[in-house]
């Protein structure tokens, strides 16, 4: 209602999925579905990548895309991707663990305004 809400919000019955254990780190959806980002809830580098089409009688999809040595931690989705194969995506990784100035310092022992993070365009399987 453009910032105008009428009456109480209500919501809907909760979706549960099967990430293998794995929890959602990030999401972001279009008219096409959604990108989930799904890692580990400790400091283990496990990560996974799933598709779907938000409606909640729908599981989502593991994609097979290479995704080894990063740390996703958010996507970037433009407005009419597909979600097809092929179709691009943007991901946005945490680099606590690198080593960026050479310093002998992890990112994530930086000043908060030194902290950087890296972006990687992958391919849906």
């Amino acid at each position: 209602n453009n910032g105008s809400p009428q009456g109480i919000p209500t919501f809907g019955a909760p979706i549960l999925f099967d990430f293998q254990g794995l929890g959602i780190r990030g999401m972001e959806c279009n008219t096409n579905g959604c990108v989930i980002i799904a890692g580990a809830i400790d400091d283990t580098e496990e990560f996974a990548l799933y598709t779907w089409s938000g409606r909640p009688e729908d599981a989502p999809i593991l994609r097979n895309v290479d995704i080894e040595g990063l740390h996703p931690e958010s996507v970037i989705l433009n407005a009419n991707d597909s979600l097809q194969s092929g179709t691009t995506v943007q991901l946005v990784s945490d680099s606590d663990q690198i080593d960026w100035y050479r310093a002998g310092r992890r990112g994530d022992r930086l000043a908060m305004n030194l902290r950087l993070f890296r972006s990687n365009i992958i391919t849906l399987d």
